[in-house]
């Protein structure tokens, strides 16, 4: 049995942290095994995961570059430019769930009947603004070559 106690760092620095300082010190484009990090942090697929999901939120609110997950693989440290579609990726799935969420107050909505009179108001305005963020996630942005062909952009 370890000394370790929960909710403290397991070693001098969180494995956050580390992971953090790997990627500044990485150039773009370069890769980051799972089992480099694993070997590193001393941990499984599921430790490594979790501490690099930590350290992407980190680096992003610190205006850092940040890393895209390759499925089976790891991560490569991303160009700002493979950012921004990054940002397009994450619109994309929000707005999947939101036409989730929508999915199931629409089934709700067909049984109105055994909710109160509240939780009927409730669902319409749970209704009312998803489909708001629909509206505003359903739209597409403009591919670059679209924007700079408009003089929207210059290169």
């Amino acid at each position: 049995m370890s000394d370790h106690r929960p909710f403290e760092p397991m070693g001098d620095e969180a494995r956050w942290k580390t992971l953090y300082g790997l990627i500044l010190k990485r150039a773009i484009g370069e890769e980051i095994t799972y089992r480099e990090v694993e070997e590193l942090l001393l941990v499984d697929r599921d430790g490594a995961l979790a501490a690099m999901r930590q350290a992407r939120v980190h680096l992003e609110s610190d205006g850092e570059r940040s890393v895209r997950t390759v499925t089976n693989f790891g991560w490569i440290v991303m160009s700002p430019r493979q950012e921004v579609d990054e940002i397009e990726n994450r619109r994309r799935r929000a707005g999947n769930r939101v036409k989730d969420g929508l999915r199931i107050a629409a089934s709700v909505g067909n049984r109105r009947d055994e909710l109160s009179p509240f939780e009927r108001e409730e669902l319409d305005r749970t209704q009312r603004s998803m489909r708001m963020l629909a509206d505003l996630f359903g739209r597409r942005r403009k591919p670059l070559g679209e924007l700079h062909g408009q003089g929207e952009i210059t290169p």
